[in-house]
């Protein structure tokens, strides 16, 4: 298996921050928007929320850090 590269590890991040119900920063804005067009995250009245890709993508990468 090929390493995991510093932007999906910066991804997995994100992801898990969101996940934690961390807010993120304006410098994140952009980033944020892209998980959303990607269906990757919702943002609703409550907050940001994973969708079931985004917990699928997180798992996936988890794995991958951990191999």
């Amino acid at each position: 298996m090929d390493p995991i590269s510093l932007e999906d590890l910066a991804l997995l991040e994100v992801l898990q921050r969101i996940d934690q119900h961390v807010v993120l920063t304006d410098s994140e804005s952009a980033i944020r928007q892209r998980m959303v067009d990607g269906g990757l995250i919702l943002d609703g009245e409550d907050g940001l929320a994973l969708t079931a890709a985004g917990i699928e993508l997180c798992k996936s990468l988890q794995h991958r850090v951990a191999a």
